[in-house]
């Protein structure tokens, strides 16, 4: 906006910029909390923005890693092969179920139908619902029971590998608020407005302006089976 000839002011209720994004560096080192990656590198706006602020990133294979149990044993690369061999025989069959239905339900109950965890070893029930969040809450960004079986991986994706902020994410925030008015630890209570003006009302103070733009994060917690 303020590009666009706007006098802009930003008020964020928290002690630091970038909601999701943060990149806690506590450890001596950065380690991205909330957005980590870059999925599909093609025409993805991040990927030009880390171009055009010369930030460096690094390719990754997202699904190459290693798994272990609480007590620090290693998965087997067979064993979690299998559990992604149940997981999508679960999905497959979720899916065609819902085909045959006249109205909608959510992912949690179609998959339910399927996903029987007393039927498998406490290991595979783990495994299987660690694929379910993974694959599809942390995608989505929803709770299984929030989510259309119908229109389940009926979205699209970018292109291309994905890729890491092996100096954190935070860079991209840094850059963009360059040259902004932020004002940090002003959490709005009250906004009142007319046909001439909006009023932002926080412990701090009140603001003007002639437009006022609201972005809210919102969560909750994981979905648990």
């Amino acid at each position: 906006m303020k590009s666009q000839g706007f006098q802009v002011t930003i008020l964020e209720a928290r002690d630091r910029i970038g909601g999701r994004i943060y990149t806690d560096k506590t450890l001596g080192f950065p380690v991205d909390l909330g957005a980590s990656w870059i999925h599909g590198i093609q025409n993805n706006p991040i990927g030009k923005l880390a171009h055009d602020f010369n930030i460096a990133i690094k390719q990754t294979n997202y699904y190459h890693i290693d798994l272990y149990t609480n007590n620090q044993n290693k998965i087997q690369d067979s064993e979690l092969e299998q559990a992604e061999s149940l997981y999508e025989k679960i999905i497959a069959r979720a899916k065609s179920w819902s085909e045959n239905q006249e109205q909608d339900v959510s992912v949690y109950q179609a998959v339910n139908r399927f996903f029987k965890p007393d039927n498998l070893s406490p290991r595979q029930a783990k495994l299987v619902n660690w694929l379910l969040t993974s694959e599809i809450l942390i995608e989505t960004g929803a709770d299984l029971d929030q989510l259309s079986i119908w229109e389940l991986d009926e979205d699209e994706a970018f292109g291309g590998e994905d890729y890491l902020f092996p100096n954190g994410y935070e860079q991209i925030i840094q850059n963009l608020a360059q040259g902004l008015e932020i004002k940090l630890q002003h959490p709005v209570t009250e906004i009142q407005y007319n046909n001439q003006q909006v009023t932002v009302k926080t412990p701090q103070g009140n603001f003007q302006g002639s437009a006022v733009l609201i972005t809210v994060l919102w969560y909750e917690d994981f979905f648990q089976y």
